[in-house]
């Protein structure tokens, strides 16, 4: 509600109260009364008087005719319960001087007001202390002038009650505190009559505290509620007055019994009462004066209604008598319409003559037209036939070249490899690791993959999914690509690859996929809905290989993956490799025991025929006992053949080196003893891997030697797959490994490295230019560091060469700086190789931080902070928020603990996490080719001129008629997928209706909030918005706040639309929606102040107040345009009871004129898409203001001269101000706003009870702290742009770490960008952001 400040100094004069009382009641003027001449039964009026003399009113009638009852029953009981006792232990009604009771629990007995001892004045030995009933008894604690009562009646004030209540030491503690309170709060201000003080909040306080007495008293529940009720209707009543609206006859006949009563009641009491009493008659003389008047012009119009009725049938009578005339003329019209009806016919006939010599003439002009159109056909037709000859010329030259070509492509290969199982055209989707060309064996388990996917009948392929199970080593992933291979002419559909290595790479290698097929999304989780339902569209057959599916704990994407509907009606295959037992694939992940190949160790015969293969030697002595030895596990076999091979030394010697290496591991790992066969596996991994190592070492080029090895170790901190030639280089700043600095300077030394490590089979070629190593392998080295130190060494060097890879590469800065016009796809195809490879360097080294010296070698380096920001870019573009701003958090770290120069803070700061749409849609671009089979491509090319949004919009209606949801999901985003910019807002609104349809309640918010973007008077989208919240706020308690933003939502949706009023659901999600379309300050004021939940619609336009009190659930929401609401003396958000208060506001502009928005007492607060300057301004140079341009500062000392210090850490000058939004206890949630320039600083949240979420919103521009929490308060933020500036290091006792630095923000700076996803917790001093 909006609340007037009083003047600084003496009393309100009549001309201040009269505007007042003009701007509360437009139309209605002051000093009038109003009559209602409705004919409706209960005819009403309002009546003339101030404002503060209509509170001062109500309150008294309140007082008079709802408090005092009960209260006279409740004092009586207590004094009859008191008297009996005090009667039964000291004989009271007996008693005499000087044996009488002279105090009752500490308060003086006045036996001088009963027995009419008042005659003996000061004679007390006279007086009769015989105290004969209760209401005696309680006389004795009352001041003379209130004892004048003859029981607990009409004769018993409010006065006298509360006295006793006060007075008496037998009455409930909590009682007596009410009363106290209403007794000086309420009732003395009442009696007092000081009504020029009296101001509004005074007048919602006495209704408080007479709230809190009833309550106290602790009635039967049904009496409590009645008179709780009671008081809200007459403080609903009282509003009605005080707005000085039409009131009821009854209430005025009220009112005038109440003020009569209370009048009669103290001219009783005048003689022994004070001045007061006499001043409160005269009051209430006054206003029994004005009821009078009041009612007198009531009748006045009553009678004027009476004669305006009888004028009105007079006025009827007449207008009756010129109907009838009227009607007369009409006849005579008629008559003269059928004469003109008539000429009309006529001229018609006239006009069909004229047309018929008209069509004559055109169809002597259509003849000779028809021979001059045969003449040209003639010359087309032979001119066609030329066109023909013509064209068929350029197509034979076209072919000719295009044979040229494919002969010049096949000889290239010819050229570069005799394998005539060679790799499928780089153009088809067939992205999988190379193939092994000493694969031999497994003809069993490939025998079964066929069988059970029915391959053989391609035509009725039908969705299936099998697992390879096994132990690490055993060659599943080698099965499987074999198996892709060998069927990559059936799967036309494509062969997607993707690892599940742990929930990252399973998000990493989806996004892959999708960039490929252009099904990213806004989200991972929208990535893979789009996704799968682009798999599931596919007419032909498709095979999805997910790899390493090791996880203990499978997350609820991969489940989606693997267990959701989406696959049933389509035609792929999924195969999963896995470490899992079939057991458990069976129990746990809902497979088939028929569906499960488990891989075991080769049998010795497949073993022999791999060594004899891989070798190329006939079978030796000591192969099979070698294979024995190695227990067929194809990892160690392909490392030992590689040893045999290189070095082309005999089988038995090799096993006797084998032995004795084994024998010293073995002497090493005393402690722990082998039992299982997977420890066994990994001895012998372990013993062939060192075999080969230790041979490397020894070979002739030791500066070869030493720089293989260390890039070996180096290896096992990247990434397992797809390690490219590029990020074999010398680092920067250089290796400390001064042999692979060395090499590792030319490309053609970067190779030698890597075909030394091949040859002996440690890494695996996966590509033309990259290679990959064992995930066996990168355990069994990270094991084998002696130290932490040589950890630390072989993570500093991966940091520098990633470094140099990434300085040596286009970047996403270089990306985002060029026009659109210069993009180019698959510019970023290396940079996200290597930020791939920044990923799991990063994690390794989060790892090793720990230790205080390892955090100092490793993290505060310029190297490791371009590593980490390169992976927080990364993550952020594949959705995975809360690492990346893990990532950019250290990376701050390193920045603010390392020196670096301008050109590196600038390619720090080039790019900002969280990255805007726009930006990811660019880099995404850029960051894969998309690739399609030379069959597919000219299909793609007829789909394309085939298909187009309309159709498929179409389509999409159709299969949502047939309810085939996800089908029509897949047909609504291929739509967006190929309308580019242009996209119709339609497709956004059908697809969250489908969205919803499939209970995605999240995926159908994201789009109608995209096609409110595109058409914000969209009812439908509005529509589509508030389902969505109320499922949310309906299905999960951690979304209630939703509730009032769907009430928003649903008002705008029928605001727009209003046939949405009567839509069935809109009545089952809302059926109390109560919507209120206003245009004035003084409507938004008094609905704030009804105790109604509704939601107010305001108009474009400017909502001025001197404040706004918000005390019941209410939605506020700007319906279009520039709605601003300037609240001078702020907004308060607070209940007046104790239920909280459920607020939200929308499209809402609180400019810098206005005050702060405070929540407090458990209030729950929203803000969506609202703007925020407001609070108290600061100096604008503070803390180090001068009293220069832009100083605030009103006080005598002058801003230079103060030293306001509230924490110990500088010294400030200058004026502090406000934030604009203070959560003080309750909950503020802030989505899309931008809160910039406030007066002090963004949001303040303070206090134990305080908690605010900010999502996606722009915090900048403050001169004091962006975000403040302080005294247990506790923020949460997301993907929101803060722009902030470093200040100076500053350790605060936070919960969130030991050492935190503390930022600011500054004008139109923005150096970092922060914060993807946080928890802030303050300690006693609080944390500054």
């Amino acid at each position: 509600m909006a609340v007037s400040r009083p003047p600084k100094s003496g009393r309100q004069n009549s001309s201040n109260l009269s505007m007042q009382l003009s701007d509360l009641t437009v139309p209605i003027q002051p000093r009038a009364v109003v009559v209602n001449n409705s004919d409706q039964a209960g005819n009403t009026a309002a009546f003339d008087l101030r404002e503060a003399e209509k509170e001062h009113l109500v309150v008294g009638c309140c007082l008079h005719r709802i408090i005092t009852p009960p209260l006279r029953k409740y004092v009586e009981s207590t004094m009859q319960k008191s008297y009996r006792n005090a009667k039964s232990k000291s004989h009271i009604h007996i008693q005499t001087f000087p044996n009488h009771m002279k105090s009752h629990k500490g308060h003086r007995l006045n036996y001088h007001n009963i027995n009419n001892n008042n005659k003996h004045k000061a004679a007390e030995n006279k007086y009769d202390y015989g105290v004969s009933n209760h209401v005696d008894f309680a006389k004795l604690f009352l001041k003379p002038f209130m004892a004048h009562m003859t029981g607990f009646d009409d004769s018993c004030d409010m006065s006298a009650l509360l006295g006793l209540i006060c007075q008496v030491g037998d009455f409930n503690p909590d009682v007596k505190d009410a009363a106290l309170k209403v007794r000086s709060e309420v009732r003395n201000k009442w009696a007092h009559c000081d009504i020029s003080n009296w101001t509004r909040a005074d007048f919602l306080r006495c209704f408080q505290l007479m709230h809190e007495l009833v309550k106290s008293l602790k009635l039967p529940s049904t009496a409590e509620e009645k008179f709780k009720q009671d008081l809200m209707d007459w403080e609903q009543k009282g509003v009605q007055l005080i707005l000085g609206q039409v009131i009821d006859k009854d209430l005025l006949r009220v009112v005038q019994q109440d003020v009569a009563d209370m009048q009669s009641n103290l001219v009783k009491y005048k003689k022994s009462s004070d001045s007061e009493v006499e001043k409160l008659v005269e009051q209430l003389k006054s206003v029994k004066k004005v009821l009078a008047q009041t009612e007198e012009k009531f009748e006045e119009g009553q009678a004027t209604l009476r004669r305006n009725v009888n004028t009105t049938g007079e006025n009827v009578t007449e207008i009756e008598g010129r109907v009838t005339t009227l009607e007369e003329n009409h006849g005579q019209l008629a008559e003269h319409v059928h004469s003109l009806e008539d000429r009309e016919a006529n001229v018609e006939k006239e006009v069909s003559a004229v047309a018929e010599k008209v069509e004559e003439i055109d169809r002597s002009l259509s003849d000779f037209q028809q021979s001059q159109t045969d003449v040209n056909a003639t010359v087309a037709a032979e001119q066609e036939v030329q066109d023909e000859r013509l064209q068929t010329l350029e197509e034979g030259q076209v072919k000719l070249e295009s044979w040229q070509q494919e002969i010049s492509e096949s000889l290239e290969k010819m050229q570069i490899t005799d394998d005539s199982k060679a790799r499928k055209s780089a153009e088809g989707f067939f992205k999988i690791p190379d193939r092994n060309k000493w694969f031999s064996g497994r003809q069993k388990e490939l025998k079964d993959l066929h069988t059970k996917f029915n391959i053989l009948e391609s035509s009725t392929i039908s969705h299936k999914k099998l697992a390879i199970c096994g132990l690490g080593g055993c060659g599943k992933t080698c099965l499987a690509v074999e198996y892709s291979w060998q069927l990559q002419e059936t799967y036309q559909g494509g062969i997607y690859w993707m690892s599940a290595e742990n929930n990252r790479t399973f998000e990493i290698s989806l996004n892959d996929i999708a960039l490929g097929i252009g099904t990213g999304g806004s989200n991972f989780d929208d990535t893979l809905a789009r996704t799968t339902a682009w798999l599931s569209s596919l007419q032909e057959p498709w095979l999805l290989i997910v790899d390493n599916m090791d996880e203990f704990d499978v997350s609820s994407e991969v489940q989606k993956l693997l267990e959701g509907h989406w696959k049933q009606t389509s035609k792929g295959h999924i195969l999963i490799t896995t470490r899992r037992e079939a057991v458990e694939m069976v129990e746990t992940m809902g497979f088939e025991r028929d569906n499960c190949v488990e891989l075991t160790s080769m049998s010795e015969d497949e073993s022999c025929a791999f060594l004899v293969n891989r070798t190329q030697q006939e079978e030796q002595p000591g192969m099979r006992d070698l294979a024995k030895e190695l227990g067929g596990l194809p990892l160690a076999l392909e490392q030992a053949a590689a040893h045999i091979n290189v070095l082309e030394c005999a089988f038995e010697d090799y096993l006797k080196q084998y032995k004795r290496q084994r024998l010293k591991l073995l002497k090493r790992r005393k402690v722990k003893a082998m039992t299982s066969t997977t420890d066994k596996d990994r001895m012998a991994v372990n013993t062939t891997w060192l075999l080969n190592f230790q041979h490397i070492q020894q070979c002739e080029d030791p500066q070869l030697a030493e720089a293989a090895c260390a890039m070996m170790n180096i290896t096992a901190y990247l990434d397992p797959d797809d390690i490219p030639i590029e990020l074999v280089n010398k680092g920067h700043p250089c290796v400390s490994q001064s042999p692979l600095a060395e090499y590792a300077e030319s490309p053609l030394g970067s190779k030698q490295i890597f075909e030394v490590l091949t040859q002996f089979s440690l890494l695996q070629r996966y590509g033309k230019n990259s290679w990959s190593v064992h995930r066996l392998v990168q355990e069994v080295i990270i094991n084998r560091c002696s130290s932490d130190n040589e950890r630390v060494e072989y993570l500093q060097s991966a940091c520098r060469m990633l470094h140099f890879a990434f300085s040596n590469t286009s970047s996403p800065q270089d990306v985002l700086q060029q026009s659109k016009e210069q993009s180019s796809s698959g510019r970023l195809l290396l940079w996200s190789k290597l930020a791939r490879h920044a990923c799991a360097v990063w994690r390794n080294m989060t790892a090793q931080l720990s230790q205080k010296d390892v955090f100092s070698r490793l993290m505060l380096a310029k190297e490791a902070a371009a590593v980490t920001h390169e992976a927080s870019v990364f993550l952020s573009l594949n959705k995975q928020h809360s690492e990346a701003y893990l990532a950019q958090t250290q990376t701050l770290e390193c920045v603010a603990n390392t020196e670096v120069n301008d050109s590196f803070m600038a390619y720090i700061t080039s790019v900002q996490v969280p990255l805007k749409e726009e930006y990811q849609k660019m880099l995404h671009a850029e960051m894969s080719v998309k690739v399609h089979s030379k069959a597919d491509v000219k299909e793609l090319k007829d789909c394309e001129k085939k298909e187009d949004p309309e159709s498929l919009r179409q389509q999409g209606n159709d299969l949502f008629k047939k309810k085939q949801y996800s089908e029509a999901i897949a047909c609504y985003t291929r739509a967006i997928n190929i309308s580019g910019d242009d996209v119709d807002e339609r497709l956004y609104s059908n697809r969250s209706l489908c969205y919803f349809k499939v209970d995605e309640y999240i995926l159908s918010l994201n789009d109608a909030d995209k096609c409110i973007e595109l058409n914000n008077m969209s009812g439908k989208a509005y529509c589509r918005r508030a389902f969505a919240l109320a499922k949310l706020a309906e299905k999960d308690p951690t979304y209630r706040h939703y509730s009032g933003a769907a009430k928003a939502a649903a008002a705008l949706a029928i605001h727009h639309e209003p046939t949405w009023r009567t839509n069935s659901q809109m009545k089952e999600y809302f059926p109390n929606l109560n919507v209120k379309e206003i245009s004035s300050a003084t409507e938004l004021s008094f609905f704030t102040l009804s105790k109604q939940d509704c939601t107010i619609l305001l108009k474009e336009g400017d909502y001025s107040l001197d404040a706004l009190f918000i005390v019941a659930n209410v939605q506020i929401v700007g319906v279009k345009g520039h709605t601003t609401v300037n609240c001078k003396d702020g907004i308060y958000c607070s209940p007046m009871f104790q239920r909280p208060v459920y607020c939200h506001f929308e499209k809402l502009q609180f400019p810098q004129m206005s005050d702060e928005l405070v929540i407090r007492n458990g209030s729950v607060i929203t803000l969506y898409r609202c703007q925020a300057s407001n609070g108290v301004r600061s100096c604008k140079d503070f803390p180090n203001c001068q009293g220069g341009p832009g100083c605030v500062n009103s006080t005598n000392i002058s801003c230079a001269e103060t030293n306001n210090t509230p924490r110990s850490y500088k010294e400030t000058h200058g004026r502090a101000g406000h934030a604009g939004l203070q959560v003080l206890g309750g909950t503020l949630y802030v989505d899309h706003c931008s809160i910039i320039d406030c007066g002090g600083g963004g949001l303040l949240v303070e206090g134990e009870e305080s908690h605010a979420v900010v999502t996606n919103c722009e915090v900048m521009k403050h001169i004091q702290s962006g975000l403040e929490v302080r005294n247990g308060g506790t923020a949460n933020s997301t993907t929101s742009s803060w722009s902030v500036e470093y200040w100076e290091p500053t350790t605060y006792p936070l919960r969130r770490s030991s050492a935190t630095q503390r930022w600011r923000t500054t004008g139109n700076t923005s150096v970092f960008t922060q914060i993807i996803s946080h928890h802030y917790r303050s300690g006693d001093v609080g944390l500054l952001v």
